[in-house]
């Protein structure tokens, strides 16, 4: 992972990582799921995306449901489903502070 990140070419470094997450099997490929969430990235790929995606979704559930704040099965799925990180990173810093669920969704 370190090396990876001192390439200067960041799409070739995404596809390296790519390649070698691709080919692990379990518990190798968990435990490198696990070590990416803790890491810094200096690159993006679809992988290493749809896995802060997922993670950035299921803390915001998280955020909301220790606040006692319900959490509606629609909103759940729509929270689930976004891909876009931006908008994950607002609802997350939102989840903090609103009332109810459907002010998370407000622009």
């Amino acid at each position: 992972m370190e090396a990876l990140s001192t390439l200067p070419d960041l799409d070739k470094a995404a596809r390296y990582h790519n390649f070698i997450a691709g080919s692990l099997a379990d518990p190798a490929r968990t435990y490198l799921e696990s070590l990416m969430q803790q890491m810094p990235f200096s690159y993006s790929s679809p992988w290493t995306d749809s896995i802060r995606a997922e993670n950035t979704a299921k803390a915001i559930i998280t955020v909301l449901a220790a606040r006692s704040i319900l959490v509606t099965q629609p909103a759940r799925e729509r929270i689930l489903a976004s891909t876009d990180l931006e908008e994950l990173d607002r609802w997350l810093v939102r989840a903090a502070t609103i009332a109810h669920v459907e002010q998370l969704f407000v622009d």
